[in-house]
């Protein structure tokens, strides 16, 4: 039991002290945006509007369980959070449907067409039936 209590603390001195530490370093506007923001809005502050936007359009249009494949100019951390964001659809090798983010009009592939389009440079391509 002491045991449990003293790492308790310690656990608790090293929580605030870190928060603390960011609060010191500057990030309090960040965490005063956060803190103001609705679940919605704090995703889209944390991903970033474009990407946000996009990512909806994507549930908006994907069928449910349908498998895609990510291309265009995408970092690795905006690649992680589009595949974690639009669980249940599966990433394949084989897909459905390309997700096209930041993308050239070169990406369209004859076995592909334009299913739907958001913006210029993001858009949905479906896989044309055999």
């Amino acid at each position: 039991m002491k045991l449990a209590k003293t790492t308790l603390i310690i656990w608790v001195f090293f929580w605030i002290l870190f928060v603390v530490r960011g609060l010191y370093k500057g990030e309090f506007r960040e965490y005063r945006a956060l803190l103001q923001r609705d679940a919605e809005t704090k995703r889209a502050y944390i991903v970033g509007e474009d990407l946000y936007e996009f990512l909806n359009f994507c549930l908006m249009n994907l069928p449910r369980e349908s498998s895609y494949q990510l291309r265009g100019e995408l970092k690795s951390i905006d690649e992680r959070r589009l595949v974690y964001y639009l669980y249940p659809h599966k990433k394949s090798d084989n897909p459905e449907y390309l997700l096209c983010y930041n993308a050239d009009r070169d990406i369209v592939r004859k076995s592909f067409y334009k299913s739907a389009v958001f913006k210029t440079g993001q858009f949905i391509l479906r896989r044309r039936a055999d």
